[in-house]
């Protein structure tokens, strides 16, 4: 019986792992690192980009960035952080030369978020102090560097960038002061991986990325629309519809071009 209840004993773990490895295999899920592969590669060298997308993969960059040293050229300012008192410290620390020069916007919203932070009565100017300073880090230093804006930047804080061109690139919009309109792409977008995993795997991570990329590429066909590049945008509605051939939008368009 001793023999019996040890041998049970050390059948246990092996029990568990039978029974569960199928819903915690995760070996073909590569969304999130896909998704910070397409977006970063399609980024021109130096980037500055904006986004608040950290499930989808500021978190993931951050990593590769700091760990495996990767794309350590780009300067992500993650907007959502920004509402937090260490992460503005954190920044002059990682990215001194793009931050410092906007030091006097960050401690006009400083005096207000720490008094925020700490239960305080804060200014109603606030958020206006808060697009001020992510305007500054736009504009000190829009011309040396390109600068990006991620899609939820766009559509939550309209008051951002509200005097430049958002140009499609990859999944993230480039911007470009007013004036001639600028080339689109989607050759350097190899979604096969990407599409492999979303189709693999389910849940409100995958849900998100997938209508997120077909939005995208939806949007690159719309701009590519309005400056004639009939092909390009063909191109992109179509890789719209691979990732969701529910995207309506995309699907009227394409008919269009017909």
């Amino acid at each position: 019986t001793e023999i019996y209840t040890l041998s049970l004993h050390d059948a246990l773990p092996i029990l568990s792992l039978v029974a569960n490895y199928k819903i915690n295999d995760l070996s073909d899920d590569h969304i999130v690192p896909e998704y910070t592969r397409i977006l970063t590669q399609n980024l021109q060298p130096n980037a500055i980009i904006l986004s608040s997308q950290w499930d989808f993969w500021c978190s993931c960059f951050w990593y590769k960035q700091k760990v495996e040293h990767y794309r350590t050229d780009i300067t992500l300012i993650e907007k959502e952080l920004l509402r937090r008192t260490w992460y503005l410290n954190q920044l002059l620390k990682w990215y001194p030369q793009t931050i410092s020069q906007c030091k006097f916007a960050m401690d006009e919203f400083l005096i207000d978020l720490e008094k925020f932070e700490s239960g305080k009565k804060y200014s109603n100017l606030i958020q206006n102090r808060f697009i001020n300073m992510l305007n500054c880090f736009i504009d000190a230093n829009y011309g040396n560097r390109p600068i990006y804006l991620t899609l939820d930047v766009i559509q939550q804080e309209p008051d951002v960038a509200p005097n430049y061109q958002k140009i499609p690139e990859g999944f993230a919009f480039r911007l470009e002061k007013e004036g001639t309109p600028f080339a689109v792409s989607v050759e350097n977008m190899d979604i096969t991986k990407l599409i492999f995993s979303i189709n693999s795997n389910n849940g409100h991570l995958v849900d998100g990325i997938r209508d997120l990329v077909s939005l995208n590429f939806s949007l690159i066909g719309n701009y590519a629309v309005a400056i004639n590049q009939v092909e390009t945008a063909k191109q992109a509605y179509k890789k719209s519809l691979i990732v969701n051939p529910k995207n309506s939008e995309s699907m009227r368009a394409l008919e269009l071009l017909k």
